[in-house]
């Protein structure tokens, strides 16, 4: 393993709730490059999912041993096949919640899958004929 950063390590789940997610997001999209998408789905699904995959999860420490924050769920790999990193673990959420997705292995091709269903539904038509009117 290649440790942080690396396309190898361990697959480090957070949970926020409440103010300190909001303001985590906040600090995120100001910081880094951010685009978002409303989907439907069954979010309690969702969220059960992602629930269960970060209580099962193993508890970090820190050199010291201090509690870090956030559990150790899997191995991420940044490549494929079958390796876990952001993307697939948001794909699978979104199968949970009955959304219609494959799982995407990077984070550009699952933004670029939502962008296109975005974009579809509000009337860009990728075909030869260009936008519909």
């Amino acid at each position: 393993m290649s440790g942080a950063f690396g396309p190898y390590g361990d697959e480090i789940l957070l949970k926020k709730e409440g103010q300190e997610a909001i303001d985590f997001i906040n600090e995120r999209n100001s910081t880094f490059p951010t685009t978002s998408y409303k989907v439907q789905l069954n979010s309690s699904a969702a969220y059960s999912y992602l629930n269960d995959l970060y209580n099962g999860g193993k508890l970090l420490r820190d050199r010291e041993g201090n509690l870090r924050q956030g559990r150790a769920i899997d191995t991420y790999s940044l490549v494929g096949p079958g390796g876990n990193n952001c993307a697939t673990i948001v794909s699978r959420a979104l199968q949970k919640g009955n959304y219609d997705i494959g799982i995407f292995q990077s984070p550009s091709s699952l933004n670029q899958f939502l962008f296109n269903v975005t974009a579809m539904k509000n009337g860009f038509n990728p075909g030869l004929w260009g936008p519909k009117r």
